[in-house]
């Protein structure tokens, strides 16, 4: 988890103690819609996952995601 949170916080350019798994769109400011778009491309292309456009809202969170590429 800690490697993913490093990831998510680079993508967002924020300091990864600002993020923890219950984190968000939206808890931080910089992870708005856009940057969660942003966020699903690089995780898609990072951890060979596809989220289909009709469900990325759905994948709202650190925990959320976290458990998506776990599946893999």
């Amino acid at each position: 988890m800690k490697e993913f949170l490093e990831f998510i916080a680079s993508v967002l350019e924020v300091d990864s103690s600002l993020l923890n798994e219950d984190s968000k769109v939206g808890s931080i400011e910089e992870w708005d819609s856009v940057a969660h778009l942003t966020l699903v491309v690089e995780i898609e292309d990072e951890y060979d996952v596809e989220i289909p456009s009709d469900e990325i809202g759905e994948y709202d969170s650190v925990k959320k995601l976290y458990a998506l590429i776990k599946e893999k």
